[in-house]
């Protein structure tokens, strides 16, 4: 029996529950370690509970949890980081084939740099959310000794959609319960100002003669169609978004097919467009 262990107790008397105390620690809480029936090896973790018989209870909410586990196939170590690492890289790269390459090779190398550095061969389902936060301040201060200064909040939130998308992936393999957040500071909001009554009469009044402008130069002289044409769409493009709100994204996939003509009466018809985007 390992000799950091003293005070132990035998829970159920079989020698699958066990709790303990550590020597080689001044705390006096509880540490449990478990072994389950068609399993190899022992999960040890601490209770964090001084009272013994509060220490008991969580033990065997602990074995009951791992019973299940292991019997629904699954492990009773868990998988460590590392080999999560390993799985998530292969899976990256077999089905995010709508990435770029360079892309695919930056999410794994923050992974690599600041997520397998810090947890290395932990196992993913007894990462806390302490230990993300302790992770996030280690990644800051790692970055920050190799630059000289504080990372960008943008950077930061990098390396967290990098390492969030990582458990997401441990998630719907079973490796853990829930993806847990990750600390990381905030976008700044910084919205860009709205066009003024002036500003907007000003841009529509100079299209309205821009769309009709004759070319310059010795190649053509008067109105080039192919000139003419892309001016007019983008003209309608900028008036169509400024009077309904359509965002850019929803007003480049516009087709045909999305506008209806109605006839108001006779001499007077109208289009109308209908756009299924985000706001509705």
């Amino acid at each position: 029996m390992a000799k950091f262990e003293t005070n132990q107790v035998d829970i159920n008397g079989n020698g699958k529950v066990i709790i303990y105390q550590r020597s080689d620690l001044t705390s006096k809480k509880w540490h449990c370690r478990i072994s389950v029936q068609g399993s190899t090896g022992y999960k040890r973790f601490s209770t964090k509970e001084t009272d013994q018989r509060h220490a008991e209870r969580v033990a065997l909410d602990k074995y009951e949890e791992l019973y299940f586990k292991v019997k629904s196939g699954g492990s009773l170590k868990g998988k460590s980081f590392k080999v999560v690492y390993e799985e998530y890289c292969d899976w990256v790269d077999a089905t995010k084939t709508q990435r770029t390459g360079d892309h695919n090779k930056q999410v794994k190398r923050k992974v690599e740099k600041y997520g397998l550095s810090f947890f290395k061969t932990k196992s993913v389902d007894d990462i806390t959310e302490g230990d993300l936060i302790e992770f996030m301040i280690h990644s800051k201060n790692l970055m920050k000794s190799v630059n000289g200064t504080e990372p960008a909040a943008s950077t930061l939130r990098a390396i967290g959609t990098s390492h969030r998308e990582l458990f997401q992936y441990a998630k719907s393999k079973g490796y853990i319960k829930e993806v847990l957040p990750i600390p990381v500071p905030s976008a700044e909001q910084n919205p860009r100002p709205d066009f003024t009554k002036e500003e907007w009469r000003t841009l529509t009044g100079f299209m309205r003669k821009w769309v009709n402008e004759p070319c310059k130069g010795t190649r053509s002289v008067g109105i080039d169609r192919k000139r003419h044409r892309e001016r007019f769409y983008l003209q309608h493009y900028v008036l169509v978004m400024g009077n309904t709100g359509c965002r850019v994204g929803e007003m480049r996939s516009v087709k045909w097919h999305n506008l209806d003509r109605v006839v108001i009466e006779e001499g007077d018809e109208r289009l109308l467009i209908s756009v299924d985007g985000k706001t509705g």
